[in-house]
């Protein structure tokens, strides 16, 4: 995924992050899916999040 400096820039209606409770299995299977990456599990979880938003709201 190529970085162009806007793709992590988004509004959110609170400016500070929320934590989210992740269960075990996926959090392993995030983490080396984020290492595997070289981006923090934060970063990946942040980006599938976007997608997954964009996408179902394009599709409604």
């Amino acid at each position: 995924m190529e970085d162009d400096d806007q793709w992590f820039r988004f509004e959110t209606l609170r400016k500070r992050a929320i934590r989210v409770a992740i269960l075990p299995e996926l959090a392993v299977e995030l983490s080396q899916k984020a290492q595997a990456q070289g981006v923090s599990i934060e970063t990946l979880v942040n980006t599938l999040l976007i997608e997954h938003v964009r996408e179902s709201t394009l599709s409604h």
